[in-house]
Order: structure tokens, then sequence, then C-alpha cells
């Protein structure tokens, strides 16, 4: 008789869900509307709590709402254009920061000057403002309530609540189990780790009640630790708002236990789901478990941007993944909801758990695990049965909830001072996710919080039982949490994705082909960026010596250039061309460093054609390539394919064949010529003075790219974009796509039909660009993507 109560409530929450989406005004009156007795922006609620002339800790809200998904979609489009793909997070989290500030800054100034001026009577106190949810948070009098009430800015006026630890019971173990524990096998954790992925350079935060961080289980895995040398830096890794410790501690052992499951490797043993993953920690919870909402607003703005204790900020320190094991009452309630889409908007995934209580009822998941954003995680048994406290779907917001289950029941992990024991909770739940997202962005970082959402959702386990029959459900979400799901998941989402490799100016993005090619290179090839008709067929040379091409001016070397050089430890520079193109100053300078230094340079680029051809085929060679000399893109098209396959690259004029090329043909002694490009570029005058010349031409240079790549079979699984009308970048990235066997794919303001074609037929996975936004656009950029998929 209770399960088909619970079943029908469940059924009732469901429909209730669905009026309110269909209908504005079916809304949870309980939960979507403020009560009757409310007074304007000030809660019923704070009202009950006022007393007269005492003061009372409350929170304002703001009515200006920043669009911080749209402010880092555009730092991201920008990056593109001036940065390195690496750096494009960090520009994004700088600018959802900045942007925060910014509205906080403007909204809340009125209220904040009279908020000091009340502060000066003795009716307000601890006044502090944040900006990661445009809030301020205050303790004065109902009179300086009733005033803020008045103002247009406000949104609305609210007690600062409690919310509390999702933690039920502990029992301490000192003997160690098998490694790993089972609730680590459970989510097959260990599968991934053989594969290769155990979360290393991935940052899990914690906003808890701390961590000892002194414990055999973390300690290794602390960011402020540096366990080659020994030496600490709790700086931008720990912020203590409830104590004032100036190390990672926990009085209540949650925070540990927690963090011992996402992170920790107990020696040899396994307790953690991520233990190459580094974590840092927000200690909000107090020695009860209890954290007010203004300690939260202060734990959240930390974790979005770590700063100093000067003040000193530093978003680029930001974490990759932030565990909330904590909440704080079930409903319609947004308090939280602006903080996560920071998150969110940053590259932060929010991972919340739902919350625990004997007394299930429909619609009691917790908030803020209940709002869209937030990936909510319900808890199971060993037997993968729902745990009797899991808290239950669905969303105020209609969705099921929680996202995914994990094990939360008898979860073995360390406890401070060096213990280790077992608990059960949905808190025992979360970290279990976030240790699988960790491996996740290992493998893929720049997976976003949607894609991420997505993936533990669709790769789960389904689960059902008697009560929830069918899946996904409002008990078990769209089931068991599966890292080996996820990972291959993750794996495909890496091989179908479009990535780019760009620097702010062409010399800065060869330096970026090279560190993404080589780790050590013997030889480098140096040609000049801005004249570059002597390089255009030196790749078949780079090739032969597996060396890197990188670009300098004419007359003085490139700083980066030089530091890169010396990154990839190459004994010997080859320059491309004379003193015209690279001057001696650039060869003396690399002398002084001491580095083998040689030029191979003729009296114009056909002479260095010859020159270059001699090197790569010094016996002499059956076939080679000729191509237009004073039109790039088929020089560049072909070149990959000439440096794989050995053959040299010649270079005619459109109606002329140059005396050095007649010359190479005769010493290289060919037989046989493939013509790149149609009679607008070589005349078929010219054509048939080459010996056994045939031609491979399209309508135009990029269909003639494309019939180049199908003529030679390149390696489809990964290839090359690179803009067809500026071949600086794609001059480097040649080398590189023949070091990877296979191909450049020229494209333009939009993908060409024949590049569209060949993507599609050939169903490649994977495209990595060439040069910025400035090159190669990111409107391309998502067009290739939606190709991919």
């Amino acid at each position: 008789m209770q399960n088909k109560s619970i079943k029908l409530l469940s059924v009732l929450a469901v429909v209730l869900v669905f009026l309110q989406s269909i209908l504005p005004g079916a809304a949870f009156a309980a939960d979507k509307t403020e009560p009757a007795e409310s007074e304007g922006k000030l809660s019923a609620e704070l009202l009950s709590e006022f007393n007269e002339d005492e003061l009372t800790s409350f929170i304002i809200t703001f009515t200006e709402k920043p669009d911080v998904e749209k402010v880092a979609m555009e730092a991201a489009q920008q990056a593109d254009a001036t940065l390195s793909e690496g750096n494009v997070k960090e520009l994004q989290r700088e600018a959802v920061v900045t942007e925060l500030q910014r509205a906080a800054e403007t909204s809340q100034a009125e209220v904040m000057q009279l908020l000091e001026a009340e502060a000066e009577q003795g009716n307000a106190e601890e006044i502090k403002p944040y900006y990661v949810a445009n809030t301020v948070a205050v303790t004065a009098t109902k009179e300086v309530a009733e005033k803020i009430n008045n103002l247009d800015e406000v949104e609305k006026i609210v007690p600062n609540k409690e919310k509390y630890l999702h933690n039920k019971t502990n029992a301490e173990r000192a003997a160690l189990p098998t490694s790993p524990v089972w609730n680590v096998e459970r989510v097959n954790a260990p599968d991934v780790w053989e594969k290769g992925y155990d979360g290393t350079g991935i940052v899990v935060a914690t906003i808890d009640s701390g961590a000892d961080w002194t414990h055999p289980a973390i300690k290794q895995n602390y960011r402020g630790y540096n366990a080659a040398t020994g030496e600490v830096n709790h700086t931008y890794n720990w912020y203590d708002i409830t104590g004032d410790s100036s190390e990672p501690v926990d009085v209540v052992d949650h925070g540990t236990h927690v963090t011992g499951t996402i992170v920790g490797t107990n020696g040899e043993q396994g307790i953690g789901v991520a233990p190459g993953a580094e974590w840092i920690a927000v200690r909000a919870f107090d020695s009860n478990g209890r954290a007010s909402d203004s300690d939260l607003l202060e734990a959240a703005e930390w974790v979005l941007n770590p700063t100093d204790a000067n003040g000193v900020e530093r978003p680029d320190l930001a974490p990759d993944i932030v565990n909330n094991s904590w909440g704080g009452g079930g409903g319609y309630e947004e308090f939280y909801r602006d903080i996560v889409k920071a998150w969110v908007a940053a590259g932060i995934v929010p991972i919340f758990s739902t919350g625990n209580d004997y007394n299930q009822t429909p619609g009691s998941v917790e908030a803020p695990a209940n709002y869209p954003e937030s990936i909510a995680v319900g808890a199971v048994d060993q037997n993968n049965e729902l745990a009797p406290f899991s808290l239950l779907g669905p969303s105020p917001y209609g969705e099921i909830k929680p996202d995914v289950v994990a094990p939360g029941v008898n979860i073995y992990s360390s406890i401070p001072n060096g213990r280790y024991g077992t608990k059960l909770g949905t808190s025992m739940a979360s970290p279990a996710v976030s240790g699988v997202v960790a491996l996740m962005k290992q493998a893929l970082a720049n997976l976003s919080v949607q894609d991420i959402q997505g993936i533990i959702r669709s790769s789960a386990t389904p689960l059902t039982d008697d009560e929830y029959t069918s899946h996904p459900n409002n008990g078990y979400g769209y089931g068991l949490l599966d890292a080996t799901a996820a990972m291959e998941q993750t794996l495909v989402e890496k091989e179908k994705s479009v990535q780019r490799i760009s620097g702010y100016l062409r010399y800065d993005t060869a330096i970026e082909i090279s560190k993404e090619g080589w780790d050590r290179a013997d030889t480098v090839i140096l040609v000049r960026g801005d004249d570059f008709a002597d390089a255009l067929t030196s790749v078949p040379l780079a090739f032969k010596e597996d060396a890197p091409i990188l670009l300098t001016g004419s007359s003085k070397l490139y700083d980066k250039t030089l530091r890169e050089i010396k990154r990839l430890k190459a004994r010997n520079v080859v320059i491309i061309g004379g003193t015209g193109a690279i001057s001696n100053s650039i060869q003396s300078t690399l002398q002084n460093e001491g580095l083998n230094v040689r030029r191979i340079s003729g009296s114009s680029r056909t002479d260095t054609a010859l020159l270059i051809a001699k090197e790569v085929n010094p016996s002499g060679s059956d076939q080679a390539f000729v191509v237009n000399g004073y039109d790039f893109p088929d020089a560049l098209s072909v070149a990959p394919y000439a440096a794989k396959n050995g053959i040299p690259i010649l270079v005619t004029q459109k109606d002329r064949i140059p005396a050095a090329t007649t010359k190479a043909l005769s010493d290289l002694n060919v037989g046989k010529t493939i013509v790149v490009g149609g009679a607008s570029v070589v005349t078929n005058a010219v054509k048939n003075k080459l010996p056994q010349a045939n031609r491979i031409s399209g309508n135009d240079r990029y269909s003639t790219n494309t019939l180049l790549a199908q003529h030679f079979n390149p390696d489809v699984e990964k290839m090359y974009i690179a803009t067809g009308r500026n071949f600086a970048d794609s001059l480097a990235g040649a080398m590189l796509a023949a070091k990877n066997n296979t191909g450049i794919l020229l494209v333009h303001d939009r993908v060409p039909a024949s590049v569209t074609k060949f993507i599609t037929e050939k169903d490649v996975k994977n495209l990595t660009i060439f040069g910025g936004k400035g090159a190669v656009s990111e409107e391309i950029r998502e067009e290739l993507l939606d190709l991919l998929n």
C-alpha cells in the first residue's frame, strides 16, 4: 500500500510539473510564488524573523543579471584570433569575472551607500557585497530592510539561511581493504586507468568542511604541495571561511572523506576515482556541518576567482570541477542558481548531491542539485538498489533528477589524522561523479559542461526496481555512473572534434605546430615568415630530417622562435633562402648559440627548389611534382603527400619552364611528372614539354586540393584545415600533416563544396585548424564540427 501511495505521489508530481511547463499560471503555489503576506520585495519568511530594533541577517539580490554565457562565448571567439587554444579557458574565466564585477559595482552602488550610512548609526553591520550572484549580505534592522525595499534595482530581500552537509553516519575502520575499494570498482574507474586516464592535469575543488591535507591518502594530490621538493604553498589552494587556519584542516571529517573518494590513493591502495587529479578546498561549513548562505556565496566567489590575502585575483587558477556534497531544502529556491550559471559559463563543472532524508517524497531533491545546470547525484548501495535516504525527483523545472546515481552506502575513504572510515549519504556519491568527470576532462579538456552532463546521463547503466519500472526515472535518474562508457563516449567526441593550433602571430602559430608534433628535434628548418617563396618546396626536406618548420623575420630572429629551438634541443638549423630572405645576422645569432647552421639558397626560387630536390633525392627521382611557383595554394596542397612519398617539388612559371627546372628534371633523371593545378595555373603548352606529364586539377584551388587527397589517400582519421588565401600557417603545418600521414584541406569564408563532400564521404573523424580566427573563422569551425557529427 505504501509503494502504491508513493507511486501515485510521483505521478501527481510529474503531472504538476508538466502543467507548470505549459501553463504559466499553473505554478507550484508553495514553491514558485511569494506568500501573500510578503511586503514588496521583502520575503514573508524574513519578515517573521524581524524583532523591532534588533539586527537580523539577510541577503539582498539585484535585478541585473549579466549574460555570462554570452560573455564567455564572445571571449572564446576573440581568443581564437589572438591566443593559443590552451589560453581560451583562462580568457573566458577572466571575462566572466570582469562582467560579474562590473554588474555588481554599478547595481549595488546605491544600496552600499545606504548601508554604510546606516552602519554609522548602528543600524547595520557585517556588510558583504558579492559579485558572483550580484548580492549583498548584511545584518541590519527591519527599518533598514524596508528602506532597501523601495529601491528599483533591488530584486528581493531574503533571510540568510543555513545549508548543511549531506552526511549520515561514520564508522572508523583500522584495516585497509583490498585495492581498489568496491565503490571505485563499481563505477569501473580502474578500467579507465588502464587506458591511461587517471585525472592527471585536472583540478577538483570541494566546498565542504575542509580537508586534512596531511592525510597520506590525499597529500600527494594537493595542488599546494610539491612532492618533488617538499615545498608547500596554500595560497590560491585553500580558503577558510568558518575558521582562521592557514592550511587545509577538517574538524568534521566530512570534507576529507569526500576528497579521498575523488583523488585518494592510500599509497598503493585505490580509494579515489581519479587518483591523478589535484584538489583544492574551501572550508565553508562549521564544526556542526552548517554554513550560512553568505558563507556559501563567499565560497562560490573564491572558487570562480581564487584570491589571496592581499586581494590579488587569479581566475586562471580556478578549478575544472567543484564538488558540493551539501544542500538545503527542496522546491523552487533559486538563491544559488546564478552562481551555478557563472561556474558553467567559466567552464567549471558543478556537481551536487541530491540530499538525504529517510522520508523520501517525490520532488524532494534539494537545491542547488535540482537546477537544470547542476549535475545531481543520488546514492545506491552495494546491490545497486536506491539508498532509502536518497532524495527523489522530479525537479521543479520539470526535469528528471537525479542525473545519475553512484555508490553512497558503506563508502570507505580517508578521515582526518591519517585514519580511514566508512560513511553513507549522497555526499559520498557525488565525489564519484567528480572523479569520473576528471577522467573525462583529462581525455578532452574542452568538453563543455553541457556535453559532460549529456555524456554522464547517456552512458549510465539504466536501473529500475518495483517502484521505478521505466528508464529514466526520478529515483535512479539515468542510471548508475559508468566511467568506462563515459570515457568511450568522450573519446568518440575527441575523435569527432575540430581543434585549433594558433598563436598571436604566424611565427607563434609555427611554434605551436612545432610543440604539437615534436618533443625533440635534431634539426630545424628556418624560413622567412613574410615572403616564403623559397620555402614552398622545403617540406619534403623537412620530412626527411624529421624537422619542424619555424618562421623568422628577414633581419631579426623572433625571440620565441629561438626559445623553441632551444626547447627542441636542436643541434642543426637549415636556413632556406639567401641573405636577401634571411640575413647573415640571424645566421650569426644562431651560431653564437652553438648551433650548426647551413643555408640552402639559389639565385631564384627555381634554383633553390633544385638544390632542395637534390638533398631530398641525391640519387635522383623517377617522378616529381611541378607547381606554379608564383601561385602558392597548389604547392601547399601537395606538400604533405610529396614529403611523405619522397617526391621532389619543382616550380615553374605559368607559361614557361625556367632553366633551373629543366636542369632539375635532367639532373634528377625524372621520368614522370605530375602537374598540380589547371591550365590557368600551368598551361597545356608547359605541361606538354614535361616528361610523361599528368595533371591533377579541379575547377579551383579547393577542388584541386581535395582531388590530391583522393589520389594520395591520406589517413583521414585526422586531417588539417588551413585557409586557401594566406599560406604561412599551412606552410609550417604541412610538415606536421606529413608526419601524421595525412593532408591539409583548404577553406575560405565558407567550407567549399568539394571539402564538404570529402569530409562526409571519407568519414573524417577529427580536424585541426592551422591559425587563429583571423585565418579560419569560428563560423567555419562550427560548420566543420557540424559536418563531423
